[in-house]
């Protein structure tokens, strides 16, 4: 009965999508002929929705690193991989599976980036760290080879045993952890705090002005990436050019202009 139940919800689900994105193509269509009829919304049922995300404040995220620095064993790996996760997560907006699955060869420190493998969609990025994330990603590097043996395609987190943390093994750990750093926590919609929202926590920034800000930079590095260039050498050169330039060149600054003098701007692809 379950089950039958389940996949009525999802047959529901999908007819709504697909209404959705009847709706949307009609209201186009609608542009260009007037006797267009669009559908009203929620024809074939709701679609499916994302909930709302938990947006933590830095006093949960202090408080949950504090806590995972007390769990057992007093002394050993795991306490100071569980803080150190969290932290990444917290300032990178990492995707859990992303932490989890993260090399250690992947990890440079030297130069401050990840580099993300082969994940949603199959895609590979760099994530840069800032200066602050650095010194405690080095200090739980030292432990951990410390402890541990370095094996080929080693994964950066490991417990005592040197193996992959398993997700369901950190979703419960983290769980115990909600309940001695956030006891009196509000679920939102009876969402309670998760793991990936984190990744939603850092796409705010805990601000309006931060969020407003992360589009201005997600607009700037997919416009770069549309026209293969590299972002950094894109804004560099722009920056320095700017203050100096009249307005009437303005138009020089257009990625696609900009890129045809500057080929060597190409950007690189992550293996």
């Amino acid at each position: 009965m379950t089950l039958e139940l389940e996949v009525e919800s999802d047959e529901r689900s999908f007819r709504g999508r697909a209404a959705s994105t009847d709706i949307i193509e009609a209201s186009a269509v609608a542009y260009v002929n007037a006797f267009t009829e669009i559908p009203p919304r929620g024809l074939l049922g709701p679609a499916h929705a994302r909930g709302l995300a938990f947006l933590y404040a830095e006093s949960d995220i202090a408080a949950l690193i504090g806590a995972a620095r007390s769990l057992a064993p007093s002394g050993g790996l795991r306490p100071h991989t569980y803080a150190t996760l969290i932290g990444l997560l917290a300032c990178t907006g990492l995707r859990i599976t992303e932490a989890l699955t993260l090399r250690a060869d992947d990890v440079d420190l030297s130069a401050g980036v990840l580099t993300i493998r082969q994940t949603k969609f199959r895609k590979s990025r760099l994530v840069p760290l800032h200066a602050s994330a650095v010194a405690p990603l080095r200090d739980y590097t030292a432990d951990r080879d410390r402890r541990c043996d370095r094996k080929p395609d080693m994964t950066f987190f490991v417990p005592d045993t040197g193996h992959r943390l398993p997700y369901t093994t950190v979703r419960h750990a983290f769980r115990a952890l909600l309940r001695q750093a956030m006891p009196g926590v509000v679920p939102v919609n009876r969402v309670r705090p998760r793991l990936h929202d984190f990744r939603k926590n850092w796409t705010f920034l805990g601000s309006d002005r931060g969020g407003r800000m992360a589009a201005v930079l997600y607009s700037h590095t997919g416009t770069c990436k549309h026209h293969d260039i590299d972002p950094f050498a894109y804004l560099q050169d722009i920056l320095r050019r700017l203050p100096s330039d009249p307005a009437r060149e303005l138009d020089e600054y257009l990625p696609d202009v900009w890129f045809q003098s500057h080929p060597s701007a190409r950007r690189k692809r992550v293996a």
